[in-house]
């Protein structure tokens, strides 16, 4: 555990390491920009202006994913921490969630004060929890005074829950969250390392020299964790101006996927290797879907959520990633996939009947891949416990049920705490229409009209057959006439 939330070991990379990485990150920048530029406002201040490989912080601070994301020539920083990671996330599944640059310009003005991430539970009692996510910085310069480092507001990652818009810069979120002591700001060498909580308040000081200010970052969590904020879904390189170095859709497909499937021993390592090139928001599920390496299942329906039996739409469940505004595509590449090394990852496939087909989806489920095979049995041997209780498994179903949450609520465009989460979709609509059938302001009864069609589902009539029977209301129903394909 971080216990002051921000660590630095000096010097760790060699200078000729440092000075390459040096050289490529600011080729790389320069190409971003470039293509950048033909947008209208180009990689202008502010996330509107933001796109999903990069970001204009503030004025002159750029966070730039485009040709780092992934990228094998910085993976060497991955690495060669890798143990640390481990033990400080307690769990050997860590995640690099995604990887690139933070480039200052030369004087740049300082950031104002916000955290990277929020708390799971921000506002409650269970606000603070052991580290979920960290980064990891490597600076490709020397860390002076004059080219302006990061100030951290140490041991703040234990206030920060205090606000649910700590992400959002601010100059007063420091004295609203009671932050004591001086701000602390680090002076390092070269490849060196920083690695900080998540969660911890921090800004970006000026850089008052006339050399830019490169530094690499990592992003790491634990295997259930997902960032969806910190990047816009707006791409910058559409797919027919594909350059080498960018992280597009069809680029993913088809230059990692087939490539690292076709080098791998088994079809897990590949989608392991698509996992780290996959971009931050939204991409990584989109990208598995595409390749066929998705399962919706596993017994949790949501009660925003479609469909029938327990089919659990809109979210990974081995990776609790939201799949928001899938975008559909074609791949001149798709053909080539190894379609026996994506089969062999759902193992229901690989069942047939008497016939010799195979039941690839049904009403009461999709057939699974088999990372959701894990990932239920990892629920149930390491979390099938109550939670809100003090004892480490309880805690780890917290913070898992945490996630989930914040999962779908991203991919629904809602709140947390809006989230409802039972046995399947219609479970939910009879627990809905009770709900409404006992509220004393609505009072339905006799008098008042429900209204069903033959169109719907059974989980979207049958609750609502029920409400009118236990009310006195009248039930009336659409009928389709399939001659004329009209409704009366």
């Amino acid at each position: 555990m971080l216990v002051t939330s921000r660590c630095v070991a000096d010097s760790v990379f060699e200078q000729s390491w440092v000075e390459a990485r040096r050289v490529s990150a600011n080729a790389i920048f320069a190409e971003c920009l470039d293509i950048a530029s033909q947008h209208e406002r180009g990689l202008d201040v502010g996330m509107e202006h933001g796109f999903a490989e990069g970001v204009q912080r503030a004025k002159g601070r750029y966070d730039i994913l485009y040709g780092f994301n992934g990228n094998s020539e910085f993976m060497e920083v991955d690495s060669k921490l890798r143990p640390v990671l481990a033990q400080i996330l307690e769990c050997k599944h860590r995640l690099l969630l995604f990887n690139g640059l933070l480039h200052s310009n030369p004087a740049s003005s300082e950031q104002l004060w916000h955290a990277d991430g929020e708390h799971l539970f921000a506002g409650t009692e269970h606000c603070h929890l052991p580290v979920h996510s960290l980064n990891v910085f490597v600076p490709l310069v020397d860390i002076t005074e004059e080219n302006g480092g990061t100030e951290f507001c140490l041991g703040s990652h234990r206030l920060t829950g205090a606000s649910d818009r700590i992400v959002w810069q601010d100059a007063a979120h420091r004295d609203r969250i009671g932050s004591q002591g001086e701000p602390v700001a680090f002076t390092c060498r070269a490849g060196s390392v920083i690695l900080f909580d998540y969660r911890i308040l921090h800004r970006g000081l000026a850089n008052s020299t006339q050399a830019s200010r490169p530094v690499l970052y990592f992003t790491y969590a634990r295997a259930w964790f997902r960032d969806v904020r910190n990047f816009p879904e707006r791409v910058l390189v559409p797919e027919r101006n594909i350059r080498p170095a960018s992280r597009s859709l069809k680029n993913l497909q088809s230059r990692y996927f087939v490539g690292d499937a076709e080098k791998s021993e088994d079809a897990a390592a590949a989608a392991s290797a698509l996992l780290r090139f996959a971009p931050a928001r939204g991409w990584r599920g989109q990208v598995l879907k595409s390749a066929g390496l998705i399962g919706f299942g596993g017994g949790l329906g949501g009660a925003r959520g479609g469909g029938g039996g327990s089919r659990r739409r809109g979210v990974c469940a081995a990776t609790g990633h939201p799949h928001r505004g899938a975008r559909a595509f074609s791949s001149s590449s798709s053909s080539s996939l190894d379609i026996a090394v994506i089969r062999a990852e759902f193992p229901a496939l690989v069942r047939l009947d008497e016939s010799g087909v195979v039941l690839c989806d049904g009403a009461g489920g999709s057939q699974v891949h088999s990372s959701v095979l894990a990932a239920m049995q990892e629920q149930l041997i390491m979390r099938n416990c109550n939670v809100g209780a003090p004892f480490t498994n309880s805690v780890s179903n917290l913070e898992a049920l945490a996630s989930c949450r914040q999962t779908m609520a991203a991919f629904f465009n809602c709140k947390a705490e809006e989230v409802v989460f039972g046995n399947n979709a219609t479970t939910l609509t009879f627990h809905m229409a009770r709900s409404l059938a006992r509220d004393p302001e609505l009072n339905i009864g006799p008098g008042d009209n429900v209204v069903v069609t033959c169109m719907d589902h059974a989980c979207n009539v049958g609750p609502w057959e029920a409400l009118a029977r236990d009310t006195g209301a009248q039930l009336r129903r659409i009928v389709v006439d399939r001659s004329l394909l009209a409704i009366y």
